[in-house]
């Protein structure tokens, strides 16, 4: 008590408030045109009831008892006040997107309303009504409740403009404002008929704090009503955890990447939220997420498949909608994947791999399209994804006799010397028993950087097989795949000659196979690596030639000694005149400048007899021989040691 005032709940909602403005220099929140008007309201919150309570203190008896000084105290009040409404006032307005284009009119409208008010302050001052004595004690009179009144209009005036406005308000702003603002008139009203319990700044000081802890603090933005990345992930866990039926819908706005760096901004903000809003009308349960100003998330409990389907045809509904502007429909052009629950996709990181898997399969065109998972993606995924785990092993590993990495090879045909003169290495992985082929783990391998390891390994095991062979075999080399991306590398020359020298065998009985595309990563780089090599007595395979651009120049000067021809070329070229004749030109220029010739995919006797006639150097294929375990090699090289 205070000069028989009870202010419990004034000294409690002072503290909250004090404590949350230390929060907000401690947390420090993204510094928005919101969150500015929340902070100077806490700080007003604080003013003012300190005020208010200071007040209270000067009702005292009638000795000692200044009139001046108590009508000062009570302007100072009234105005904090008054610009405490004004910031309300504000705050809801710009809880609009439609008001927030017109930020000016605003302004403007609190301005004037704070002056009105100040007006009717003023004037009860200037009539000294604002206390009475009651035998020989100061009270407040009943005219200096004036600012409940005006407060109870304020807040009406707010109600009313959240509800014209309601369209351009995000759901949880809007339930926000519909519980927080009646409260706000409830406990004025019982302020009003209550006279020795002080409450006002319950209406004040508990609606800031909760925007704070709502829009600012916590993950709720209050224009599109989404949380944040954080919240979704602390939803899909709870949502495992308890077994729940959910649907998850995530959407890429492809060309929005890159518009946070420019005038595009404020606009897109604006459309974007707009889309939300509509998209949060869908279902009651809907919740929205941002992870950032071009990729969003909706999360929903869907009962069953056929409401699951109801919210993504309304998704997708809203997006195609037109917006205004014809730069902005352009902008909103969409890439969209949605997926239920399922058992494998359990865990966050399953979850970020599986929104990456689905998105791979959609066009990267700047096309709107929508994606929705079968439950063969889950199984599909589930595999990739255990592939993925035992390939972060196996480069964490970095075992280089890695019993899951299984190398075979493919015997080449030497049409010169009429028998098997060289092989492919062909790499393999045996997981749990079963075999998984190359095109299933070298693009995941490439993914997660994990092919330099498999290089290594293969190289490794090549190495071991060719000292085994070489004891009793003859044979020139085994060739080994590198990926584009390796000879990128500085000092890869290195670790590889280091592999090779480890192991005891000639760097002339290895060779490397590279795809043009490495050429063009960082030319000098790879050209780097390639000399350095080939100066060891390594030789240089160009694989695939003819699968898509070729630089014959960049490929002349580079020091290959051997060119594959990709089997596509050499089915084309049985089929059709012009092509053959490119391919005859081909051969004879590269021959003409000392490379030697290799065409794959030769699987049955015309196809032999073309690349026979047309003067390849060696054959490789199915119709000579199929890829073997690299230990059958010997059933496919002649006896005798050539060293």
């Amino acid at each position: 008590m205070l000069n028989n005032y009870n202010i419990v709940a004034e000294q409690l909602l002072l503290t909250l408030a004090c404590v949350t403005l230390f929060l907000m220099f401690y947390i420090k929140p993204r510094k928005t045109v919101t969150y500015i008007a929340d902070f100077m309201g806490i700080v007003l919150s604080i003013t003012t009831t300190a005020t208010h309570i200071y007040l209270i203190s000067l009702a005292d008896s009638v000795a000692g008892f200044s009139g001046s000084k108590f009508n000062f105290a009570c302007f100072m009040f009234y105005l904090q006040y008054t610009l405490i409404l004004a910031l309300m006032y504000i705050y809801m307005s710009l809880l609009s997107s439609e008001k927030r284009m017109h930020i000016k009119r605003v302004l403007i409208k609190a301005g004037i309303l704070s002056a009105v008010y100040m007006c009717a302050y003023t004037a009860l001052i200037a009539t000294k009504t604002t206390y009475i004595v009651e035998n020989g004690i100061v009270r407040f009179s009943p005219a200096f409740k004036l600012y409940l009144v005006i407060g109870i209009f304020h807040t009406l005036l707010c109600l009313n403009a959240c509800r014209k406005s309601r369209a351009s308000i995000a759901n949880m702003a809007y339930r926000y404002s519909c519980f927080v603002l009646p409260l706000s008139i409830a406990v004025l009203i019982a302020q009003l008929a209550c006279r020795i319990i002080i409450f006002s700044s319950f209406t004040y000081v508990l609606p800031f704090i909760l925007f704070y802890l709502l829009f600012h603090s916590n993950p709720f933005d209050e224009i599109s009503g989404c949380q944040n990345k954080y919240s979704f992930e602390t939803r899909f866990v709870d949502n495992m955890t308890l077994r729940r039926r959910f649907l998850i819908v995530n959407v890429v706005f492809p060309k929005l990447k890159n518009a946070d760096q420019n005038y595009l901004k404020d606009k897109v903000y604006h459309i974007s939220a707009e889309k939300c809003r509509e998209i949060a009308r869908l279902h009651k349960g809907i919740h929205l997420y941002n992870f950032n100003i071009h990729n969003y998330a909706l999360f929903v409990n869907a009962k069953n498949d056929e409401e699951a389907q109801k919210i993504i045809d309304g998704v997708q509904q809203i997006l195609d909608e037109p917006t205004y502007g014809a730069m902005q429909k352009s902008l909103l052009c969409y890439k969209m994947v949605a997926f239920k629950n399922n058992p494998k996709v359990d865990t966050l990181q399953k979850l970020s791999s599986f929104t990456k898997y689905l998105f791979a399969k959609l066009h990267q065109d700047l096309s709107s399209e929508c994606y929705i998972a079968s439950e063969n993606d889950y199984e599909d995924f589930a595999s990739q994804f255990y592939i993925s785990q035992m390939l972060d092993d196996i480069k964490n590993r970095f075992d280089l006799d890695d019993e899951r990495v299984i190398c075979f090879a493919q015997p080449i045909y030497s049409v010169d010397h009429n028998s098997f003169r060289t092989a492919e290495a062909l790499m393999r992985l045996q997981l749990d028993g079963k075999m998984i082929f190359p095109d299933k783990f070298i693009p995941l391998a490439e993914q997660n950087g994990c092919i330099h390891t498999l290089t290594c390994i293969i190289l490794n095991k090549v190495c071991k097989e060719i000292r085994r062979l070489s004891a009793e075999y003859d044979f020139d080399a085994i060739t080994v795949n590198c990926s584009t991306t390796e000879f990128s590398e500085q000092n890869l020359h290195n670790e590889l000659l280091a592999i090779i020298r480890k192991n005891n065998v000639p760097c002339s009985k290895i060779r490397l196979e590279l795809t043009e595309s490495a050429m063009f990563d960082d030319f000098s780089i790879v050209l780097h690596n390639i000399e350095m090599l080939r100066q060891s007595g390594v030789q240089f395979y160009l694989d695939d030639f003819g699968t898509g651009y070729s630089n014959l120049e960049r490929i002349i000067s580079c020091p290959f000694k051997t060119i594959k021809f990709d089997k596509s070329l050499l089915y084309k070229s049985m089929n059709n005149e012009g092509m053959n004749d490119l391919v005859v030109s081909m051969v004879d220029v590269f021959k003409k400048q000392g490379f030697v010739l290799l065409v794959e995919g030769v699987e049955d006797d015309e196809q032999n007899q073309y690349s026979i006639d047309k003067g390849f150097n060696y054959i490789q294929g199915y119709k000579y021989a199929k890829p073997v375990p690299i230990g059958e090699l010997a059933n496919y090289f002649t006896a005798g040691n050539a060293n």
